[in-house]
């Protein structure tokens, strides 16, 4: 409907916004550009003095076309004139459709990037490994490595997934009594990687491996103790946590990113404690 003349200053302030709105600058332009591009340009003086924005034009136009009748009358534009402004304000109509689907499926994850610190600390070399759980709706794994089990340079394995259940030389010892980074990537395609690295110690491991069932798009997958310590409790972003069997074991999950089409983004907050 019409606004009061009174209202064109927070009209103005209104396009504004709308012009500064990262995500929309380009699609919706101010009244006199769309005025311009409707080639009404006559009409350009009638629709300021009135506090007419495009972001009131389009509300009109969903509004049906009574509504849009009245208004065009009461603005005293020509027939042709109204329908040419109709037809420029559907196509920005379309345009901010298009890019608010564009913004949305921007969002949908299509990866997971995780980083864990984990680590045994003791002298039971091999005894028991330590073994971080990665699971969704649909599936679980553990990642298990063994620092300072010389006899199998660290024996990597990954339970519960076919082909890569046996142990695995790291061809190098992950040193004991510190932290090992775990880089992990989770991707929709189902091509996996975890990278293994103490950059102190100058040891780096990577195992690409083959899993679409741990990717959700809708729920990021829960990070836990795996082996025998399997107790459903997720770990805490910045927190340590501790389990003892032949010596200690200890994580702390450092990120927890899902990756979409318009890059990193924090995964939900849900996931994140204070540290």
């Amino acid at each position: 409907e019409m606004e009061n003349k009174d209202d064109v200053h927070q009209k103005n302030d209104d396009d504004q916004k709308l012009k500064n709105n990262k995500d929309m600058q380009h699609v919706i332009p101010d009244i006199t550009s769309l005025a311009n591009s409707a080639h009404i340009q006559t009409d350009v003086p009638a629709l300021l003095e009135q506090g007419v924005t495009t972001k009131s034009a389009l509300e009109v136009l969903d509004s049906g076309d009574e509504k849009w009748g009245v208004f065009c009358e009461k603005l005293g534009l020509k027939k042709g004139h109204a329908a040419r402004f109709k037809r420029q304000l559907k196509k920005v109509m379309d345009e901010v459709r298009i890019e608010k689907e564009r913004i949305e499926a921007a969002k949908v994850p299509i990866g997971y990037s995780i980083r864990v610190m984990v680590g045994y600390f003791g002298r039971s070399y091999g005894s028991f490994g330590t073994a971080l759980r990665i699971s969704s709706k649909k599936k679980f794994i553990e990642l298990v490595f063994h620092p300072g089990y010389s006899s199998g340079n660290g024996a990597f394995r990954i339970n519960n997934l076919s082909g890569y259940t046996s142990n695995k030389s790291m061809g190098y010892v992950p040193a004991p009594d510190c932290y090992h980074i775990f880089d992990i990537k989770i991707n929709k395609s189902g091509e996996n990687e975890v990278k293994i690295f103490n950059e102190e110690k100058k040891q780096e491991f990577v195992q690409k491996f083959i899993c679409k069932d741990l990717f959700d798009p809708s729920k990021p997958p829960k990070l836990a103790w795996g082996h025998e310590f399997r107790n459903g409790t997720p770990l805490e972003l910045g927190k340590e946590s501790i389990r003892a069997s032949h010596g200690e074991h200890k994580m702390k999950l450092m990120k927890f990113d899902k990756i979409t089409k318009d890059g990193i983004n924090d995964v939900d907050s849900e996931k994140k404690s204070s540290s």
